[in-house]
Formats: structure tokens, C-alpha cells, sequence
């Protein structure tokens, strides 16, 4: 069993002055990640949208094979304050944020300077958060997603009624995706609940999977940048399954033959 990395107090640096977090603290020094103490949350929480007093952002290295429950809390903590966080998936890294935080949501849309009509994908943990949040889910479809979830699909349904209102346009459909990552696997077992997740591109629109540049990249912009390696990137196989006939939208690292669909 892996041992705790050591921690140490220390004074951190925000936009509201030095505040004191106890950090994780990696061979040679480096600092991946600080908590600040409870005395101190106050002073991030004035005027902050959505009272959020997580430290500034922050790049956490967690193991991509084994993940560290005690890290993985803290990537947890953030996204229930309500911050954004870059993650691992199978295929590229993500924005994420709690489906539940309105404000997050709205955030990502602006960073990615997307459509507010356009509809983002939400990750989950298991196939009861796919019932739930998913509508109209045959039994072959179910029976296929058992099949090759978690794997490297996002698959599109009817929204549920579970699905804010913000996510959706006006066809009211959801991508769903069961990432085959420990990272994100673990992360959403934490939370308990589906995360929404959109792809982060760079200026010539080439994904972005190397955590130090989008540590460098994304700046003050987000909560945390969760170092999982570097990925190769090759998006997700993207089908549609909303309608009377299945539908591949766009073919990407699953394998379209296992599908038996097409």
C-alpha cells in the first residue's frame, strides 16, 4: 500500500493575499495541491461567485493506475465548492464541474466560448446513473452499454428530467460517457454523482493532453488541474441513440465494429 505523501503548512498566495493551506508536498519539493485550513476560508469566500473558497488553482498529481483516496477528496472538495476542474478521461482531458452548479456550468461555456445552446456531456460512474439521467434507454441499448462501458463512447439520449435545464438545447439530448480511467472512475464514485465534461482544445483547436500546458494554458481560469500523464489524443466514438435508428456521429478511439450497430 502506498503511503501518505507529506504535508506541510504553509503560506499559499491568492488574489486576496497570503492565506495559510496544508500542502502535498512531491519528491524534490514540489507542491501538487493545498486545502487551506478552516480559519483561513473565510477570506476567499467575500465576494466570490457562489461563496467557492477552494485554494487557488492548483495542479494535483494522482496516480493513473492507483489513484489516492486522500488526493481524490480533495479534487472532490473543489467540485462541490462549486470550481471547475481539468481531469484524465480514456480518451482526452476535460473541463469539469458538478451538474448541480449552475455558475460552473456557465463558466465553462465561457472559457470554451461556446454556444449556451450547445450540449455538453456528462460522465458517470455506473449504469444506474445512466437510467437516471438518460431517457428512453431500450434493453439492447442497455444490454450495449453494459457491453462496452466503460470504454471510449459517448452515447446520445433523451435528457431525463434529472438533467438541468442549462445543459440542454432544444432537442433536449445528452451525451453520456463511462470514461475506462481510474482517475475518473474513482473521482465520480466519490462524488456520487455525474460530472459534465467538455474537451479543451488549443488555438489551432488540436486537444490539449499535456497536464503542465494546460496547468500553463488555463492559468487562474479553473480550481485545479488534476496530472493524470500525458494522453494520446483521440476523442470518443460518438453515437446517437435517441431516435428509431441508431446513428454514428462521428468515429473516434472506440471501435465501431464491436458495436454491432452499423
Amino acid at each position: 500500500m502506498q503511503g501518505h505523501p507529506p504535508t506541510r503548512n504553509i503560506e499559499v498566495w491568492s488574489p486576496w493575499g497570503w492565506v495559510v493551506g496544508s500542502c502535498v508536498l512531491h519528491p524534490g519539493g514540489r507542491v501538487c495541491g493545498c486545502i487551506l485550513h478552516p480559519s483561513q476560508r473565510n477570506l476567499l469566500t467575500e465576494g466570490h461567485p457562489n461563496g467557492v473558497h477552494s485554494a487557488p488553482e492548483m495542479i494535483l498529481e494522482i496516480d493513473p493506475v492507483e489513484p489516492q483516496p486522500w488526493l481524490l477528496a480533495r479534487a472532490a472538495q473543489v467540485l462541490r465548492e462549486g470550481g471547475v476542474v481539468v481531469m484524465p478521461t480514456d480518451t482526452v482531458y476535460g473541463m469539469t464541474c458538478g451538474i448541480t452548479h449552475h455558475e460552473a456550468i456557465r463558466r465553462i461555456y465561457r472559457l470554451k466560448d461556446m454556444d449556451p445552446k450547445k450540449p455538453l456531456s456528462i460522465l458517470v460512474s455506473d449504469m444506474s446513473m445512466v437510467g437516471k439521467y438518460a431517457r428512453g434507454v431500450s434493453t439492447p441499448a442497455y444490454r450495449l452499454l453494459k457491453r462496452v462501458l466503460p470504454g471510449p463512447y459517448t452515447f446520445i439520449f433523451e435528457a431525463s428530467p434529472e438533467v438541468p435545464k442549462i445543459m440542454l438545447r432544444k432537442r433536449r439530448t445528452i451525451g453520456i460517457r463511462m470514461p475506462d480511467n481510474p482517475i475518473a472512475l474513482a473521482l465520480l464514485a466519490e462524488m456520487g454523482e455525474p460530472l459534465l465534461s467538455s474537451s479543451i482544445r488549443g488555438p489551432e483547436q488540436d486537444f490539449v493532453n499535456d497536464p503542465e500546458e494546460l496547468d500553463e494554458s488555463l492559468g487562474k481560469d479553473v480550481e485545479m488541474v488534476i496530472d493524470g500523464g500525458i494522453l494520446l489524443p483521440v476523442p470518443s466514438t460518438v453515437v446517437d441513440l435517441s431516435g428509431s435508428e441508431p446513428v454514428l456521429l462521428r468515429e473516434g478511439k472506440g471501435d465501431v465494429g464491436i458495436l454491432e450497430l452499423f
